[in-house]
């Protein structure tokens, strides 16, 4: 199999950081516009509806975080394991601690 040329392989390079960077601008417009919907703001793409903003209660903060460690996160581990065997553990190991606090 030929290799690319360095001139080839800049090309390329700048085509994935153009589409990447285009990428990220069409999610955060996209956030944006699901803002706008959801809390009665000009909307064009999604069904507008007029939601209430509630402040998050410490309350509500633990059961969540909760739900997350105890039922979101065994079933996501079994599912990561299985595509790459040991992906949780270092999920556990580097990302738990900075979500959960050391939980």
């Amino acid at each position: 199999m030929p290799s690319l040329s360095p001139q080839q392989r800049n090309q390329l390079l700048k085509a994935f950081k153009d589409f990447e960077q285009r990428q990220w601008l069409f999610s955060e417009e996209l956030q944006q516009e699901a803002r706008n919907c959801t809390s009665g703001r000009p909307c064009r793409r999604f069904l507008p509806t007029r939601l209430t903003r509630v402040d998050q209660s410490e309350q509500d903060r633990k059961k969540l975080l909760s739900l997350s460690w105890h039922t979101v996160m065994p079933r996501w581990a079994a599912r990561c394991e299985l595509a790459h065997p040991g992906c949780a553990q270092e999920w556990r190991r580097k990302i738990a601690p900075l979500v959960y606090g050391g939980t």
